[in-house]
């Protein structure tokens, strides 16, 4: 019997691990489709860049302008889809929620005072940012979806 829980304890990490492996690779991607939207849209700017550079880069874009046009617009969607799955209301769905759901239901969080610590911090961090995470979700749905 001990034998049989160790092993259902073991899967279940396993699980949590894959799983979060999972989230963190599509956070990775959205964080990269950010910064290269933020590149694109702030390369024209003068108050980012020397007016020189600024205007060097509108040049090049307006050369190239279905590419950075599309690339831009592609990215900037990959950004709002992609942040608004991990808060998606479908149970179904791999989230932050269902993960800190699983880690909560299969692993003794009381054994593991960091991880318990670092739930807690991923819940204040979607509290302190709830306005933000329900209009980018209103926006997605608007728009996109």
């Amino acid at each position: 019997m001990n034998q049989l829980i160790k092993q259902n304890d073991t899967e279940h990490r396993l699980e949590i691990q894959r799983d979060f492996k999972r989230l963190s690779d599509e956070m990775c991607v959205v964080v990269e489709s950010f910064v290269i939207w933020k590149t694109l849209v702030f390369s024209r700017s003068a108050l980012i860049n020397s007016e020189q550079q600024a205007e060097k880069n509108v040049n090049t874009i307006n050369i190239y302008k279905d590419f950075f046009s599309a690339t831009e617009h592609a990215h900037m969607h990959m950004f709002i889809v992609g942040i608004c799955k991990f808060f998606d209301h479908d149970t179904r769905s791999l989230t932050i929620k269902s993960l800190m759901k699983k880690i909560k239901s299969n692993l003794d969080i009381d054994a593991e005072g960091t991880l318990q610590i670092d739930v807690k911090f991923i819940q204040e961090l979607i509290n302190r940012n709830e306005r933000l995470i329900d209009e980018l979700d209103r926006i997605r749905c608007k728009q996109f979806a």
